[in-house]
C-alpha cells in the first residue's frame, strides 16, 4: 500500500482541489502547442495501429488525452488511470459527456492498479513522468515504465511527453528563463509564474536525454523517436520490443 499512498498524497498536492478544475487552462499556458502536442499523439497511434486498438492512458488527468485519441475512432477502446480523485471526476466527466462511457475503462489508482496480464496495442503517459522521482521502488520511473513496457503486446507503440533538462546544464538556467516568459505572454499571472511555477520546477525529478534512453531501455523499449518539443517539453513515441 505505501506505493498507493504516496503516489496518491502526491497527486493530491499537485492536482487537487482546485488546480484540477483550472488545469486545463493552466497546462496551455505552461505547454506551448498542448494542442498540437496531443494531435501528433492522435496521428502517430492511428499511423501505428490504425482506428482502433486497446489503449492505455496513463495518468489520464482530465481526459483530454482519452477524448483527443478517440475522436474519428470508432473502434478504439481504452483504460485509464490517474491516482487524483479530483481529476478523476473530471476524466468521468468527460467521458459521460463526449458518450463514450461504453468504450472506457476509468480507474482512480496507478499503474500497479492495472492486471499483469493485460495486454494493449498502444500506450500514452502525457507530462506525468516529470513528476515521478527518478529512484528504484514502486514509486520510481523505472518501476513506472517497466510496468507500462509489461503490460504491452510485442512491437506496440508508447507516447509519452515529459520535461526532459539537466540542470547541471550550462544552458539550463536561460532555458528556463524562456519557458517562463512564453507563459507570461500565454497569459499566466506574473505572480503565479514567479511563485508557483518556480516552486513546481524546483521540485521536479527532472533527468536528462542520457538517462531518459536508459531507463527506456532497461524497460525493454527500442530506439526513442522525437517528435515534438517546446522548451523543456519533449515528445515521444517508442516501441516495446
Amino acid at each position: 500500500m505505501t506505493n498507493q499512498t504516496n503516489t496518491s498524497e502526491t497527486s493530491k498536492k499537485l492536482f487537487g482541489g482546485k488546480r484540477a478544475s483550472a488545469y486545463e487552462a493552466r497546462v496551455r499556458q505552461v505547454v506551448p502547442g498542448y494542442d498540437a502536442l496531443h494531435d501528433l499523439s492522435y496521428l502517430l497511434l492511428n499511423r501505428a495501429v490504425g482506428d482502433g486498438g486497446h489503449v492505455l492512458i496513463a495518468g489520464c488527468g482530465s481526459g483530454n488525452d482519452l477524448l483527443s485519441l478517440a475522436r474519428e475512432c470508432p473502434n478504439r477502446t481504452f483504460t485509464a488511470f490517474d491516482p487524483s480523485p479530483d481529476m478523476m471526476d473530471l476524466a468521468t466527466e468527460t467521458v459521460n459527456t463526449a458518450k463514450l462511457t461504453n468504450r472506457c475503462q476509468l480507474l482512480t489508482g496507478t499503474i500497479d492498479n492495472i492486471r499483469e496480464d493485460a495486454q494493449f496495442d498502444a500506450a500514452t503517459l502525457m507530462l506525468v513522468m516529470h513528476f515521478v522521482p527518478d529512484i528504484d521502488g514502486p514509486t520510481g520511473k523505472r518501476h513506472l515504465l517497466k510496468s507500462i513496457s509489461s503490460r504491452l503486446k510485442p512491437g506496440a507503440p508508447f507516447v509519452f511527453a515529459e520535461a526532459l533538462a539537466d540542470r547541471a546544464s550550462v544552458s539550463f538556467a536561460a532555458d528556463l528563463d524562456l519557458w517562463r516568459q512564453s507563459m507570461r505572454l500565454a497569459g499566466m499571472d506574473p505572480d503565479e509564474e514567479a511563485k508557483g511555477f518556480k516552486k513546481i520546477v524546483s521540485q521536479m525529478p527532472l533527468i536528462g536525454e542520457p538517462r531518459l534512453r536508459e531507463l527506456l531501455n532497461a524497460a525493454e523499449f527500442g530506439e526513442p523517436e522525437l517528435f515534438y518539443r517546446e522548451h523543456l517539453i519533449h515528445g515521444w513515441l517508442v516501441r516495446k520490443r
